[in-house]
């Protein structure tokens, strides 16, 4: 064996220790420019979800192609892509049809009438406005850039929707926030068991349904759309009237039909006899999901639940857990909290629990626009 001087062995080792540094250098030059290639795809993904969303809404409110694809490049610029602008050419923005096939996957055929998708294909390629992602250690790749694109469909999809509604006593309350507050300034014993007057909390929700009604009216196709009231089982004596007035938990006014006229025939049958009676939110979601099996496109419609209440659940269990079981039917709530006594947060919890939105409405324009707000929201959904 040939032994090697001080100077050898130190020399061999500043050699071991610069190739394992250059190694240490090359992974962690290769483990930036990965993450910088996961966050551009991130943002690239998010971007086109954005684009192809504000075009399918863009051509519901307008029906103009044109139109559409202008709003999607709008969108994609404002978003942008790892924190710079990011422009979609027309061509990236194809409308199309999707359908379900036999296992409810929906399928785009690009071009083919009538439209209810758009697609958008992002590009950061050699070929794109926006040019290939460039890498901060090109000499490590032994390149200078990197191709990455994605895409997005946005479909207007079929949808089941039931109308929640609180038909509690509160309702017949005016607009002021204040309990057992008449708009007509007579007492509780008369107005608990006289019809909601001009200026309730009723006739509010009758114009903001009619608002709601006239959004989906307005729509190229008409959706499925049903209707489920709760209060509380009562049975009161009213010694003024000398009569018994009673209510029902929970009660489908109406099954699912695309004639809205009846659903607000029935609203309108509803607010001309009194309401009383308690706020069991959760028996009437419940009573939803259990009439979201009887629609005949349940399995493959998007389900929805928009759910209105005044007050503060005081019947039944917690609202929160049934809103567990109709997202395990995959089925989404929006709610709307009416006026300054409404129980806010355990709205805001049922929403959020199926991925819904929660409003809170103040008063009665706000209220209006709320249900506007949903009506314009509902039925997209990203089938790519």
């Amino acid at each position: 064996m040939i032994a090697l001087s001080k100077t050898q062995r130190r020399g061999s080792v500043t050699v071991t220790f610069l190739l394992l540094l250059t190694a240490v250098i090359a992974v962690g030059a290769m483990a930036v420019d990965f993450a910088l290639i996961e966050s551009a795809r991130t943002d690239l993904r998010v971007t086109c979800d954005l684009a192809s969303r504000a075009a399918m809404v863009d051509y519901i409110e307008n029906q103009d192609v044109d139109s559409a694809k202008e709003r999607a490049k709008t969108i994609a610029q404002s978003n942008g892509v790892m924190m710079s602008n990011f422009e979609l050419d027309s061509s990236d923005i194809i409308p199309g049809n999707s359908s379900p096939d036999s296992n409810n996957r929906y399928i785009f055929t690009a071009n083919q009438t009538p439209f209810n998708s758009f697609r958008v294909e992002g590009k950061l390629t050699d070929g794109s406005r926006a040019g290939a992602l460039p890498l901060m250690f090109s000499g490590v790749h032994k390149r200078d850039s990197i191709e990455i694109d994605e895409r997005a469909t946005a479909t207007e999809t079929h949808l089941d929707i039931v109308l929640v509604l609180d038909r509690s006593g509160s309702m017949a309350f005016d607009l002021t926030g204040t309990t057992w507050q008449y708009p007509d300034g007579d007492s509780w014993v008369i107005n608990y068991y006289e019809p909601p007057a001009a200026g309730s909390r009723w006739e509010s929700l009758e114009n903001a349904i009619g608002v709601f009604l006239d959004e989906m009216a307005a729509k190229t196709k008409l959706e499925s759309v049903a209707l489920v009231t709760y209060s509380s089982t009562e049975n009161y004596y009213s010694s003024h009237f000398d009569e018994y007035f009673s209510s029902t938990e929970v009660t489908t006014d109406s099954g699912f039909t695309t004639n809205y006229d009846d659903i607000m025939d029935s609203i309108l049958d509803i607010g001309a006899e009194p309401v009383i009676g308690g706020t069991a939110i959760s028996s009437g979601i419940d009573q939803a999901v259990s009439l979201m099996s009887t629609s005949d496109r349940y399995g493959y419609s998007e389900k929805v639940i928009i759910l209105f209440t005044d007050g503060v659940w005081n019947v039944g269990y917690d609202p929160v857990v049934a809103a567990e079981t109709a997202r395990d039917s995959n089925i989404t709530i929006h709610t709307v909290s009416f006026g300054s006594n409404a129980g806010a947060s355990v709205m805001a919890s049922v929403a959020s629990t199926t991925g819904g939105t929660a409003f809170e409405a103040p008063g009665d324009a706000e209220l209006s626009e709320a249900f506007r707000d949903i009506a314009r929201s509902i039925g997209l959904t990203y089938t790519e």
